[in-house]
């Protein structure tokens, strides 16, 4: 899977090993700051380290705001952020599974739908009948 960072021209970051050397005390004043602004863009924190399919606010390239459109999700972020910043590497632990887990929560209908679309087409149906597949999730 594409991550969004990557959609944005970015190196996807491992938060996982971030916040595993974070939680081994190993970084010093440079490296925080550097996961810290990291951290503190939709575009590279731990969300635009996801899935590029999760829906957010920016649809084009040239917009900013690359906030996840759920709430949740983007209070994760928000909170993700904080832990790094504060050097709070055991709460970004946790919030990172949360992140995580709320990602897949999101991830699972996406990716059904486009599997359903996919078999649909290879059975060649009529594009109207595979939007209602697809909207009722297979559940005709």
């Amino acid at each position: 899977m594409t991550k969004f960072c990557e959609t944005r021209g970015e190196w996807p970051i491992d938060w996982n090993a971030v916040v595993e050397r974070g939680l081994s005390g190993l970084y010093g004043p440079c490296e925080q700051r550097f996961y810290q602004e990291k951290a503190g863009s939709w575009v590279t924190c731990a969300c635009g380290n996801l899935c590029d399919k999760i829906p957010r606010h920016a649809k084009e390239l040239w917009e900013v705001n690359a906030q996840p459109i759920d709430d949740q999700l983007a209070k994760l972020g928000v909170d993700f952020y904080l832990a790094v910043s504060s050097g709070d590497w055991k709460s970004a632990r946790i919030i990172l599974d949360r992140i995580e887990a709320r990602s897949m929560v999101l991830l699972v209908p996406i990716l059904k739908a486009e599997y359903l679309a996919e078999q649909a087409r290879k059975v060649e149906l009529p594009e109207e009948e595979i939007r209602i597949l697809v909207t009722v999730g297979g559940e005709v």
